[in-house]
């Protein structure tokens, strides 16, 4: 699960970053991933858009949770980037990645929630990124935070929810 020199030009090139952790309801695989993708362009002679996937790159992941959510074959996480080339603190993510590093992601849910937040029946997930090079731990990194309810727009759910599974 080292990153490659071309994962990390895709994500140094990608225009939207999706952070995924679930497991597959077709196969029962635990899936944990970045997802690099060039957003749509007008292409060809009769300007179809096409969105390019440029790259998965496998992660390690730890659900920083409850015992009953981080066992639970419902529990997914996912975290959409869609403005990857506006953010400074992402590109300055990617800059510092260097081949053969180990990618971890920690999802903690409720991390930042307080007791204001949660009397309005609202929750703040927590997405960061480790790096691991050479076998120790390098840099680590606050990705971002959700505020919701407890929803589908949730970066932590413990109901089922893939939009991967229809492939």
């Amino acid at each position: 699960m080292l990153i490659t020199k071309a994962q990390i030009k895709a994500l140094r090139k990608a225009d939207t970053v999706c952070f995924d952790y679930y497991i597959s309801t077709k196969d029962g695989q635990t899936i944990s991933q970045i997802r690099a993708i060039q957003n749509e362009r007008w292409q060809g002679p009769q300007q179809t858009k096409a969105k390019d996937e440029l790259a998965r790159i496998p992660a390690e992941y730890f659900l920083n949770m409850p015992m009953d959510d981080r066992n639970s074959k419902e529990t997914n996480c996912y975290h959409y980037y869609g403005a990857a080339q506006m953010s400074k603190s992402l590109r300055t993510i990617f800059s510092l990645l260097r081949e053969g590093d180990l990618l971890r992601l920690e999802w903690a849910k409720d991390a930042f929630t307080n007791e204001y937040q949660r009397k309005a029946g609202l929750h703040t997930d927590v997405l960061k990124l480790h790096v691991v090079r050479n076998g120790a731990h390098k840099y680590s990194f606050l990705v971002d935070t959700a505020t919701t309810p407890d929803n589908t727009a949730r970066m932590i759910r413990s109901k089922r929810w893939s939009p991967y599974d229809q492939d």
